[in-house]
């Protein structure tokens, strides 16, 4: 029995570049709408992706408290209107075009 090769079509195409906009979308609307709480976002990622290897060698407290430090820090920041606005607006549309990705796949 001879397996049919898979063939790229445009609608694959399609799938595809929604997936890659909708990461993308989804990734630059978190930033947006947490800028007031992680004003340094890329250590506020290192942490985030560090916390459950930290978590399973039992020192989760520290990230957390950690992160509780900082929050008191960053209180005096206040809050965009506008960059929540299209954060939310970027999370819309990324949420929106993994829709049509399903749909074309």
């Amino acid at each position: 029995m001879e397996i049919p090769p898979v063939h790229f079509s445009w609608l694959t195409g399609a799938a595809h570049v929604c997936d890659y906009a909708s990461a993308v979308f989804g990734i630059f609307g978190t930033i947006l709408m947490s800028r007031r709480f992680v004003p340094q976002i890329w250590r506020g990622l290192l942490f985030a992706a560090t916390y459950p290897i930290m978590a399973l060698l039992f020192q989760g407290h520290r990230v957390r408290q950690y992160f509780i430090s900082k929050a008191k820090l960053s209180a005096d920041i206040q809050d965009s209107l506008a960059d929540m606005t299209l954060g939310m607006n970027l999370l819309f549309w990324g949420f929106f075009l993994q829709l049509i990705s399903l749909i074309l796949k």
